[in-house]
């Protein structure tokens, strides 16, 4: 019978063991900002009373450096891009993670930005292939479109676009448009000059002859925020940042509220986890379920 105990026992460690090592996020609408330094730390974004804004740590991996996230609605795990490296992984909430793929093309993801659309794609963006990648991390890992970004013709720039951007956010109430920043440092990654500090918008309907068309919108006041290294929706559709207000150090030490439509930018906290690095993703979706009784009316006895 010391077979069969034994049996036992690697069946149940196996079990705790996927368990503990596979745990999902939850999708529930909260903002998750992950801050890099030696390691990747990630918080929820708590909003509490008198407009003070909490963090509290969800999950810690140790030695490890991620960045482009992405909140995937489709399975509640958290996409992005090892450091230094051209691999794609996948992160648990309790701080384990697991390489799902690589790149061959390069030997080096330079991917600063990354989401997911609703239906489990992740998208990061390559700073030095200047293309945004898709790829299928569901089922067995693809890389299933490369997206070549352009201005828009009727903005002040025009042909490719080569701009670095630091994070992206699919608009939940509108999965065809990503929203981007444009920072206003005066480095050649931030260029051309004319759109620096710009709100961008990135259309992603890949049935529209203009996709990955770059659209600045409105310019964000520089005394509020210079670089996002992290945008997010919230589940009502409110678009926030995070990073820097200063010319160094190059700390993302701002949290905003941002209104795409008129570049009004709200400061919301100024107390964040200090990181050089910082990344932000969300799930802002919900189910809801309708059921229709037959028949709709009944009569009283």
């Amino acid at each position: 019978m010391s077979w069969f105990r034994a049996a036992v026992f690697y069946g149940l460690f196996s079990l705790l063991y996927t368990t503990s090592y596979s745990q999902p996020f939850s999708c529930d609408g909260r903002l998750i900002l992950s801050a890099v330094t030696g390691n990747t730390t990630t918080y929820s974004v708590i909003f509490g009373q008198f407009g003070v804004v909490f963090y509290s740590q969800l999950s810690l991996s140790i030695g490890e450096r991620f960045d482009a996230i992405g909140f995937n609605p489709k399975d509640n795990y958290i996409y992005g891009v090892q450091e230094n490296t051209n691999s794609i992984i996948r992160l648990s909430s309790n701080g384990s993670y697991e390489v799902i793929g690589s790149l061959p093309q390069v030997e080096t993801l330079k991917a600063y930005a990354g989401d997911c659309t609703p239906e489990g794609l992740y998208l990061c963006h390559d700073n030095e292939l200047d293309k945004i990648l898709v790829f299928n991390v569901l089922d067995d890992f693809e890389l299933v479109d490369e997206l070549d970004l352009f201005w828009d013709p009727e903005s002040p720039n025009s042909g490719p676009f080569t701009t670095r951007i630091d994070d992206f956010a699919i608009d939940p109430n509108d999965p065809n448009t990503a929203y981007a920043f444009q920072g206003t440092y005066l480095q050649d990654d931030f260029l051309p000059a004319a759109t620096r500090g710009y709100l961008l918008k990135i259309n992603l309907d890949f049935t529209d002859s203009n996709v990955g068309m770059v659209t600045p919108l409105v310019p964000l006041p520089s005394n509020i925020v210079r670089q996002l290294g992290s945008l997010f929706f919230t589940k009502e559709g409110q678009l926030y940042g995070l990073g820097p207000y200063t010319t160094g150090p190059n700390i993302a030490n701002r949290l905003i509220s941002i209104n795409p439509v008129t570049g009004n930018a709200n400061i919301q906290g100024i107390s964040p986890p200090q990181a050089n690095i910082s990344d932000g993703c969300s799930c802002p979706y919900s189910l809801s379920f309708e059921n229709n009784i037959i028949p709709r009316t009944t009569t009283c006895s």
